[in-house]
């Protein structure tokens, strides 16, 4: 058939300061294996930046993306990064 499901999941901001990474990790993992047999196309999104972010939810955010975007790929996952270049751009300086 022509039918083929779509599942995105929108990746949210608040956890990041209530949660270390390597839980967030743990949780998104568990969440991929749950989606995995579904038979849906999964596309994860990126954890998008907030504005006034301070240099350590900044430097987390970007970890946990750049971490996510790998898992994605090995798994044979879709990941949408939203692109926060200015973002990004300030933590390499």
């Amino acid at each position: 058939s022509d039918y083929y499901p779509l599942l995105m999941v929108q990746v949210g901001s608040v956890e990041i300061d209530k949660r270390g990474t390597r839980a967030i990790k743990k949780d998104f993992k568990a969440l991929g294996r749950l989606v995995d047999g579904t038979g849906a196309q999964v596309v994860f999104t990126s954890i998008t930046a907030v504005a006034g972010m301070n240099k350590v939810r900044s430097r987390k955010t970007h970890l946990i993306n750049r971490w996510l975007k790998d898992e994605c790929h090995q798994r044979n996952l879709g990941f949408f990064y939203h692109g926060a270049k200015s973002v990004v751009t300030s933590l390499l300086e």
